[in-house]
């Protein structure tokens, strides 16, 4: 379990890094957006990617 935690919690900073670099660089969004596009149909990543889209939008 706790195995499993430390993982999602590495995946969220990851993508926490991405979403900081897409905010640094408008130009590259087409690129940017497919790599923030998370592999996965797994609920939990779907819930993580509302989350992120709605950072996106604000």
């Amino acid at each position: 379990m706790q195995r499993k935690t430390r993982r999602i919690k590495k995946i969220i900073r990851k993508i926490k890094n991405k979403i900081k670099n897409y905010k640094k660089e408008p130009i590259k969004q087409k690129n940017k957006e497919e790599k923030l596009e998370i592999k996965g149909s797994s609920k939990f990543f779907k819930k993580l990617k509302k989350i992120f889209d709605k950072d996106k939008k604000s």
